[in-house]
């Protein structure tokens, strides 16, 4: 009992400073690429799992409901700095695994929005849509916001649930999107 004791004791302190490490790592990719973080009430740090089909820096889940939002930093350099929306396709393609010609609706963000929120110079959004690559193994439905600001970093946000209810996730999405942005946004979501 003493040694199931000791293991479980090692288990979570490992947990833990995975964690933590990934933290430490999400706090510097946001200081080097112009943007700030609020993680919002109600919500908690989970761990970040690795997957073929987008990796992700932090993640956090809601403490009742089945939902959890992940993001993805993605610095750019002189090379890719102009190569968004190409990209936010792929990413669209490896997480709904659906053919290019059947991708989940998707759609610019009007660009005095875009500054005004999230201080970015040209974001996208998707519908809500099914999931089914292992990036979302334990959730049925996903939407995407993905935010561009050049010479800074390319910034995707997955937003995942069981529930595919728009009230539902209308009501903490008004919890989570002001929660990322680049420094020149404002907070708070209309």
């Amino acid at each position: 009992m003493k040694e199931k004791s000791i293991i479980t004791l090692i288990a979570i302190m490992c947990f833990l400073s995975s964690v933590a490490q990934d933290t430490e790592s999400f706090n510097k990719l946001l200081s080097e690429n112009q943007l700030v973080f609020e993680k919002p009430e109600g919500f908690t740090e989970c761990e970040v799992v690795k997957n073929p089909n987008l990796f992700y820096n932090y993640a956090m889940k809601h403490n009742q409901d089945s939902f959890e939002v992940r993001y993805s930093i993605v610095p750019l350099d002189s090379i890719n700095n102009r190569v968004g929306d190409a990209m936010f396709i792929a990413t669209l393609v490896n997480v709904s695994q659906a053919k290019v010609e059947n991708l989940p609706k998707n759609g610019a963000i009007p660009p005095k929005d875009v500054k005004t929120q999230y201080g970015a110079d040209s974001a996208r959004v998707t519908a809500i849509f099914e999931a089914n690559s292992t990036f979302a193994k334990d959730y049925k439905y996903c939407m995407m916001v993905f935010l561009h600001k050049e010479n800074a970093a390319n910034v995707y946000m997955s937003y995942l649930s069981n529930d595919n209810n728009h009230e539902n996730y209308k009501k903490n999405l008004i919890k989570v999107l002001p929660a990322l942005r680049f420094k020149q946004g404002v907070i708070g979501y209309k």
